[in-house]
C-alpha cells in the first residue's frame, strides 16, 4: 500500500521537528513564526506527533493552533468509556509526556483561549508550570493532570485562585496533592462537577469540605485514598445530593459490608470499586 504524498510529507516534517533538524531556538519557539505551517495541516500534524510520542517543549508550540479550545496530550481523552475507565488508577502510558514547565508555559502563551487540557504522565511538570497555565488560560474549565508526580497542593491553590470556573479536575496519581489543595478547590471552584483525586494524599478533611461547598459535584474518585474513613465517605454520599458516581477502593474501612449498605441507602449512586494495594500499615 502506497501512502499518500501528503501523509509522507507530514511525517517527514514531524521527524524533522522532533530531531531538531530545523534549528529551532528558544526565541523561535516563543514567536512560533519560524515555520509557517498551514493552519489546515496543524491538527493532523499534532495528532501524528502525539501518537508517536514526539511532542516536547520545542515542538509543541509549532503544531498547536493558536485558536485551539481543546488540547489533548493524553493517551486517551478523559471521559472516554464508563466510570471505571475514567477513574482507572495510575498506570503509565506507552508514551510518557515530554513536556516540562517551559512547554506548558509556551502552550499557555500560544493558546490563551484554551478551555480544555488533557495532560498525563508528565514527570517534568511542576507547580511552576501550572502557575503559568492558570495565569495564561483563565477560561480553562476542564483540566486533566493525572500522574504528574511533581505537582503539589501549591498548584491547586493557584488553580483555585485563577480558575474559579473549573468544572472538571482530574489529578489521579498525583501523590503529593493533599487536603490543603483539595479544600481550596472545593471552596473556590463552585462549578466543579467532576473530581479525581485517586491516589492523592487526602484525608477526611477534603471530603468534609466537598460535602459542604461542592454543590455541583456529581462524579468523584477517591480510589486508593486509604486515609479517608468510611464515616467521611458515608457523610459525603448522604449529604451531597448531586453525587451520582463515586469511585473507591477496598480497604479495612471500606469493606463489602460497608459498600453494600451504602448502595442500599443510596440507590441513585453508582459505586465503582477499583483495585488498589493497601499499605501494610493499614492492613
Amino acid at each position: 500500500r502506497v501512502e499518500p504524498l501528503l501523509v509522507l510529507a507530514r511525517r517527514a516534517l514531524a521527524d524533522a521537528l522532533a530531531a531538531g533538524c530545523l534549528e529551532i531556538d528558544a526565541d523561535d519557539a516563543m514567536r512560533c513564526d519560524a515555520i509557517p505551517i498551514p493552519t489546515h495541516l496543524l491538527s493532523p500534524l499534532f495528532e501524528d506527533m502525539r501518537l508517536r510520542g514526539l511532542l516536547d517543549d520545542r515542538t509543541l508550540p509549532f503544531v498547536v493552533a493558536p485558536e485551539s479550545a481543546t488540547v489533548r496530550l493524553s493517551a486517551a481523552a478523559a471521559g472516554d468509556g464508563g466510570a471505571a475507565a475514567r477513574y482507572a488508577l495510575p498506570r503509565k502510558t506507552c508514551h510518557p509526556c515530554l513536556l516540562s514547565d517551559m512547554g506548558v508555559g509556551l502552550l499557555a502563551a500560544r493558546c490563551p483561549q484554551l478551555l480544555e487540557l488533557h495532560l498525563t504522565d508528565c514527570d517534568a511538570l511542576s507547580d511552576n508550570g501550572v502557575l503559568l497555565l492558570a495565569a495564561g488560560c483563565p477560561l480553562l474549565h476542564v483540566l486533566e493532570l493525572r500522574r504528574c508526580p511533581l505537582l503539589t497542593s501549591a498548584a491547586l491553590l493557584e488553580m483555585a485562585e485563577r480558575l474559579p470556573g473549573l468544572e472538571v479536575l482530574l489529578l489521579g496519581g498525583c501523590g503529593e496533592v493533599d487536603d490543603t489543595g483539595v479544600c481550596a478547590i472545593g471552596t473556590r471552584c463552585l462549578a466543579l462537577r467532576s473530581l479525581d483525586v485517586g491516589g492523592c494524599s487526602i484525608r477526611d478533611e477534603s471530603l468534609h469540605v466537598l460535602g459542604e461547598f461542592a454543590h455541583s459535584l456529581s462524579d468523584l474518585s477517591i480510589a486508593g485514598c486509604f486515609h479517608v474513613s468510611s464515616c467521611a465517605i458515608r457523610a459525603l454520599a448522604t449529604t451531597r445530593a448531586s453525587l451520582r458516581t463515586l469511585a473507591i477502593s477496598r480497604s479495612p474501612s471500606c469493606s463489602s459490608w460497608f459498600t453494600d449498605g451504602l448502595l442500599r441507602n443510596l440507590p441513585q449512586l453508582e459505586l465503582v470499586i477499583l483495585a488498589a494495594q493497601v499499605p501494610p500499615s493499614l492492613r
